[in-house]
């Protein structure tokens, strides 16, 4: 027989249900007792959450820095040949070389001309031939003239044969002068005292008028230009001085020129600038970078990163420690915002806000509205008025 407590027996079922409700009262009881019982600190409140608040300053105007990429380039550069079609004859630099201006360069074959040129000139001499004894006949019948030995018509022949004989005088000058430009057209001579950076052509090869035959750049100190967009170049002035990084480099440069023309495919406009005692020599080709500060007008306020809320229409809001409830206590205020600027640690806004309010300058999304605050710091430096966009 089993025990009417015999948990294995059918009254065993009835056991284990009776001690199941026992034990689900005896912890029900005991959250009821545990509620009932009275705050141990009679009259106790919430302790006001301690925050930090930024004093808000009014600003008038806020600086922006912005890079733009621009390059080293020398200030004059020339692609030099022949005017003239020929036979390279001789290529007196190589690249790399330094030449001054003046410097004979290159020579073309000029013996075509100068075979020209010989002819021309026993022309020449043969005209002066001609022109010496017309001059003499021309004196002989002006003689004659005077005692009626010759003609009128005799005289004004001699004199027309003098004139003729002067005209292709002069011709055959004009033409000796016209191989001679050709001959001096068969070299090439530095344009400025330059560095060759490019060889294009070697001796023997024939080439037309006007081919490239060297690349030169001007030895001497380089320009940097640098395509600025929007209107950001009508705010840099000539005399400006701008920062410039070069690599590892860094360096000053002053602002020359403001060209006043803008590209047709990227709409920028192009500045122009001097380098100020650069420590290292700079190549024409490299690539700079180039920080300008700008000074924007619009009022608003600089404030910590911290202390901006996103608000549910999409806006901005800030916290503000307004009404004084106690000699420690406050209650905060929403103020929408909109963001102007912004850089990694401060916000140039605008908005609701007024000069010497009390922002919130973190923790903001602890806070709502009307929530009691004490304030145990607050900071009345403002920070710096200075945005930088890269």
């Amino acid at each position: 027989m089993h025990s009417p407590f015999d948990l294995r027996g059918r009254g065993g079922v009835l056991a284990r249900l009776l001690l199941g409700l026992l034990l689900v009262a005896t912890m029900a009881l005991a959250v009821l007792t545990r509620a009932a019982a009275p705050d141990p600190r009679p009259g106790a409140a919430a302790e006001p959450l301690a925050v930090s608040t930024w004093i808000a300053r009014a600003a008038t105007a806020y600086e922006v820095s912005r890079s733009f990429v621009g390059r080293v380039e020398a200030a004059r550069r020339a692609r030099v040949g022949f005017e003239i079609g020929g036979r390279v004859e001789v290529i007196h630099v190589d690249e790399g070389d330094r030449v001054g201006a003046g410097d004979v360069l290159a020579r073309i074959d000029t013996a075509r001309l100068q075979a020209r040129r010989r002819e021309l000139a026993a022309a020449l001499a043969h005209t002066r031939a001609d022109l010496a004894l017309a001059r003499r006949t021309r004196e002989r019948v002006a003689d004659a003239l005077s005692f009626k030995g010759a003609s009128e018509q005799e005289a004004d022949e001699a004199g027309q044969r003098v004139a003729a004989l002067e005209a292709a005088e002069h011709l055959a000058q004009a033409r000796i002068d016209s191989v001679d430009v050709d001959l001096a057209k068969g070299r090439i001579v530095a344009p400025f005292a330059a560095v060759v950076t490019a060889r294009l052509v070697d001796e023997g090869e024939v080439v037309a008028a006007g081919h490239p035959l060297l690349d030169l750049v001007e030895d001497a100190p380089v320009e940097i230009r640098v395509p600025v967009a929007g209107e950001s170049a009508g705010r840099v002035q000539p005399g400006a001085v701008v920062a410039v990084s070069i690599g590892m480099q860094r360096v000053e440069a002053r602002v020359r020129a403001v060209l006043p023309v803008r590209d047709p495919g990227t709409r920028t406009l192009d500045l122009l600038l001097d380098p100020i005692a650069p420590s290292a020599p700079l190549r024409p080709g490299d690539t700079v970078r180039v920080d300008i500060a700008l000074t924007l007008e619009g009022a608003g306020f600089w404030l910590p990163l911290g202390a901006l809320t996103e608000d549910p229409r999409g806006l901005w809001a800030v916290l503000v420690a307004g009404r004084q409830d106690g000699p420690d206590t406050t209650r905060v205020e929403r103020r929408l915002v909109e963001v102007v600027y912004q850089s990694a640690a401060q916000a140039y806004v605008r908005g609701t806000l007024q000069a010497g309010d009390r922002v919130v300058a973190s923790g903001g999304h602890r806070i709502v509205p009307g929530q009691q605050v004490r304030v145990h710091d607050v900071t009345t430096a403002a920070p710096q008025d200075r945005y930088v966009d890269k």
